[in-house]
């Protein structure tokens, strides 16, 4: 039986975290909408009204004729605000609507004042609106109100109160407004990774799991694909910590955790439970995919050391406790009868 060997402690020494790269960041998931570490995301509606109150605020400070749109407008954003926080939805058309009202204020105070106060103040919302689309929104929508707002203000420079240097005021805005949403953006990403993600092998972690299985659950049931979840156990792990030492102990578990990560495809889920336990997450076109994902899961895991797995396919899946559960019994009977061996359970 094996206790971990060499090549487990070389694929542990090699592993990578995860989608913590900058080009990663942009192609993984781009339709995906950020993890939100808050569950209420009704709030995300506070700062919508809190811009939309500074915008009026500033227009009505200035008193300045033909303005009644913007007044209109700022309303306009007002209400979408509050709509979201009062209706507590969690659909992002108000989001996306509220930033678009938001980026065509800003435009049109430029259109009416150029490079003049108030003008020049309009400017820091499209800052606003470049960091709030890319700490909240997914890749896409961000990028889609970027365009906008690269269209929007050229077409004030190009119609409205000319500045005196419209091409040097274009390049300023248009290149602080990119800088200051994808940095902010990127840095948001690698918070929320790091929050959801185990310190050690670079996986999700019990409350990256909590996050993100509703939303994969919810996908497998819109598409009517099967699901496998499984439970992996490392065998004899406590005999490797206290013959090889914790350190050797640490790269075996980064090695498993690596095996898992390269079995599976970048939107399945691998997560650690805690001590020498994995489990993953996979949605699959049939229950002969779910078992060949299994067993690939298995053997290569067991490259790096003796493993142990239990994992439970379902065609119509209803709650991932209840396969996590079945999972985990199909393990203990395999430890209980000799480890080494995957046992997969077919649900319907």
């Amino acid at each position: 039986m094996k206790v971990g060997n060499d090549r487990g402690v070389e694929i542990g020494q090699r592993l990578r975290r995860p989608n913590s790269d900058f080009w990663g960041w942009f192609v993984t998931s781009p339709f995906a909408p950020p993890i939100n570490l808050k569950s209420n995301k009704s709030r995300l509606g506070v700062p919508l009204i809190l811009g939309s109150i500074v915008a009026l605020v500033v227009s009505l400070l200035d008193g300045v004729q033909n303005q009644s749109y913007v007044y209109l407008l700022d309303l306009a954003l007002l209400l979408l605000g509050l709509l979201r926080l009062i209706l507590k939805t969690e659909s992002r058309v108000f989001t996306d609507l509220s930033l678009a009202v938001a980026v065509i204020v800003t435009s049109y105070q430029l259109y009416l004042f150029g490079s003049q106060d108030p003008g020049e103040l309009a400017v820091v919302f499209y800052i606003w609106i470049a960091i709030y689309t890319f700490s909240y929104l997914s890749i896409v929508e961000s990028i889609g109100q970027i365009l906008l707002i690269l269209i929007s203000y050229s077409v004030a420079l190009r119609y409205g109160v000319q500045p005196s240097a419209p091409i040097g005021d274009w390049i300023l805005t248009t290149s602080t407004v990119i800088v200051a949403a994808v940095t902010s953006g990127y840095l948001m990403h690698l918070k929320r990774s790091m929050a959801i993600r185990d310190s050690l092998t670079g996986v999700l972690n019990r409350h990256g799991w909590s996050l993100l299985i509703a939303r994969e659950l919810e996908r497998a049931r819109r598409s009517n694909n099967c699901v496998v979840v499984g439970v992996i156990d490392l065998d004899n792990f406590k005999a490797i910590n206290d013959s090889e030492g914790h350190s050797h102990g640490d790269e075996i578990l980064k090695g498993v955790a690596l095996s898992i990560v390269r079995s599976v495809r970048r939107e399945d889920l691998c997560y650690r439970l805690g001590g020498d336990e994995f489990g993953f997450f996979c949605i699959t076109k049939t229950a002969q995919d779910a078992e060949l994902i299994a067993k690939r899961i298995f053997d290569r895991a067991m490259d790096v050391t003796s493993v142990s797995c239990g994992a439970t396919i379902s065609a119509r899946p209803s709650s991932v406790d209840e396969m996590t559960r079945s999972a985990d019994l199909a393990l203990l009977d395999i430890k209980a009868s000799g480890r080494g061996r995957i046992t997969i359970e077919l649900r319907n």
